[in-house]
């Protein structure tokens, strides 16, 4: 958890584990449910505390005194779980200011537990205790369920629904901490590139100076669509890190989401650079692609230079452009207005 303060109810589920905190809170919404609420809808309690009560909450009379956070919580990890299709329609997700701030919070708080939180383990009860009165055993052992896929549809919405860029980061976190234990990531990457934010790639190209082997390796696969990432694989990750930057930062107001994905094709394009956006100098708006509705007549006949010449040569062509328009725009206002062939010629003679 990031520099947060534990809430007490954390500090029982941390010092004593999930079976002591049910039975604490069981025991306590009977005799004093006031103080059961108020621990409940203490500001600082994080989510897996919340996942591991929900038995002792929803249902009960403590549901109807939650904060709105831990209302919403409660009834999305029901939705998820029971993968109940009525549930899931009447589910309220357009109050933005409730819904917006219980994912984040969700992702934020919970991430870090991804793997840990088996939900037979705190359904069931323990074979038995130790000296400590700690649970030994469970008759049911299974792999975990339920609360890793609420991760998953909370960082969809976020970014697909909402495209909300709070916990970039925290996905890319639980991205290469899945891989680290080599666990099911697709959909949660496929999440992260949902969002549609080039920005969010630098916490990716972060990774390619890590020390650790399966970290660089899964960098390197989800920023194969970096032609300095995809071409220098010899060259080692220090200069794909730093090439990947460059590449970020010259590119970043040209670059757009293409939708590919890896349910799609092993090696996808997720971002590409609108060559036609960077010859004219003119920034993406967001991932409008199709942004060639926004031009005037005269840079649509201006780019239409770009129509009928090979695209080594487009790309050239939008290079050479942007790197004259920051250099000296005078004559990349004279240039653009050259014929293609003069403009071609142009770059060939002052390759950079």
């Amino acid at each position: 958890m990031r520099n947060r303060r534990l809430s007490f109810l954390d500090e029982v589920s941390s010092n004593k584990g999930a079976h002591n905190l049910k039975s604490y809170m069981s025991k306590l919404a009977k005799v004093n449910i006031l103080k059961a609420v108020h621990l409940i809808n203490d500001r600082a309690l994080s989510f897996p505390s919340l996942y591991i009560l929900q038995a002792e909450i929803s249902g009960g009379k403590i549901y109807s005194y939650l904060s709105d956070r831990n209302k919403f919580a409660l009834d999305f990890i029901d939705v998820i779980v029971s993968k109940d299709a009525l549930k899931r329609a009447n589910l309220k997700l357009d109050d933005t200011k409730i819904v917006l701030p219980a994912l984040n919070w969700i992702l934020e708080t919970g991430w870090n537990m991804d793997g840990q939180i088996n939900d037979n383990r705190i359904n069931a009860e323990p074979v038995g205790y130790d000296n400590d009165a700690e649970p030994v055993g469970y008759d049911n052992d299974a792999e975990p369920v339920g609360y890793d896929e609420v991760l998953d549809i909370a960082a969809i919405l976020l970014c697909k629904k909402y495209k909300d860029k709070t916990n970039l980061k925290t996905i890319v976190d639980l991205i290469f901490d899945r891989n680290t234990r080599c666990s099911f990531k697709y959909d949660i990457v496929w999440a992260f590139f949902e969002c549609g934010d080039p920005q969010g790639l630098i916490f990716i190209i972060n990774r390619l100076c890590s020390d650790n082997e399966k970290d660089t390796a899964l960098a390197q696969k989800l920023l194969s669509f970096i032609p300095c990432v995809r071409d220098n694989k010899e060259k080692g990750t220090a200069c794909q890190y730093y090439s990947a930057l460059s590449w970020l930062e010259e590119n970043y107001p040209f670059i757009y989401y293409t939708n590919e994905s890896f349910h799609q094709r092993s090696t996808p394009t997720q971002f590409d650079v609108s060559l036609e956006s960077k010859y004219l100098c003119k920034p993406l708006i967001l991932e409008d692609k199709p942004f060639l509705r926004s031009l005037s007549q005269e840079q649509s006949t201006i780019v239409e230079n770009l129509s009928n010449i090979d695209d080594a040569t487009k790309r050239l062509l939008s290079n050479y452009s942007f790197l004259l328009y920051r250099q000296d725009i005078d004559f990349w206002n004279t240039w653009i207005h050259y014929p293609v062939s003069e403009q071609i010629r142009v770059a060939n003679a002052r390759q950079f």
